[in-house]
């Protein structure tokens, strides 16, 4: 069965999104944790620093923003269905 994930590290940090779970590890991958997840179908997950906390999860439909490690998250507008990406710029910008 194939298994479509997205992540993303920030030196030692790491996420891993699922299409239905977020999971956390802040030692190189030696452990994790499993965070809340905003929504099921989860397509891909950014940030554009995770030492600020700051990480973007998208799905088709949606985009959703966690400013404490994915502990709890906002539903952001999207600006269209469709979505496959999402992507975090350091000058602030998300592109999708």
């Amino acid at each position: 069965m194939y298994r479509k994930y997205s992540w993303l590290f920030d030196n030692q940090d790491i996420f891993v999104a699922t299409s239905t779970n977020v999971y956390y590890s802040s030692d190189y991958g030696n452990s994790w944790t499993l965070k809340t997840s905003p929504a099921s179908g989860i397509v891909s997950i950014c940030s554009q620093n995770v030492r600020q906390n700051k990480v973007f999860v998208a799905t088709s439909t949606n985009v959703y923003y966690s400013s404490d490690l994915g502990s709890s998250w906002t539903l952001k507008t999207s600006p269209a269905s469709g979505i496959v990406a999402i992507y975090a710029s350091y000058q602030a910008n998300i592109l999708i």
